[in-house]
C-alpha cells in the first residue's frame, strides 16, 4: 500500500509512504510533505476501528520532548476509507507530530504512536 501526496507551490517537498498490513496495524508507515513557510500535509492508512485521529505538535521553540511552559498544537481528523490525510500547523516546530492518539467511534483509545 502507498500514499503519495505533491504541492503546487514552488519550495514544497513531497512526500509518500509504503507500507504492509503489519505496519498499518502499529502505526507506521507515515508520510508527511512541506516547505519552509508551507503548513505540512500528514498521511498514514489506519486499520478498521479507527473513528479519529488526534496529531500533537510541538510549539515552536519546543523540542521532540516539549518543553516546560511550551502546549502541544493539536489537530483532530477522522479517516475516510482507511485514509487519514491532515493539516500540520504552521506553529509547530517540526512538520511530524510527536504523538499521535488513534480513538474508536466511541471514543475510546484504541493506540498511542510517540515518535523517538
Amino acid at each position: 500500500m502507498a500514499l503519495r501526496h505533491t504541492g503546487p507551490q514552488a519550495g514544497v517537498e513531497s512526500g509518500g509512504c509504503g507500507t504492509g498490513p503489519a505496519q498499518v496495524e502499529h502505526g507506521q508507515g507515515l508520510g508527511s510533505s512541506g516547505g519552509a513557510g508551507h503548513p505540512s500535509t500528514i498521511s498514514a492508512i489506519v486499520p478498521d476501528g479507527v473513528a479519529a485521529i488526534t496529531l500533537y505538535f510541538c510549539a515552536r521553540g519546543a523540542d521532540r520532548h516539549g518543553s516546560p511552559g511550551r502546549q502541544a498544537i493539536t489537530t483532530t481528523t477522522r479517516p475516510v476509507g482507511n485514509v487519514m490525510v491532515a493539516r500540520g500547523p504552521l506553529g509547530a516546530s517540526d512538520p511530524n507530530p510527536r504523538e499521535i492518539v488513534w480513538r474508536s467511534a466511541g471514543g475510546s483509545i484504541l493506540e498511542t504512536i510517540r515518535e523517538p
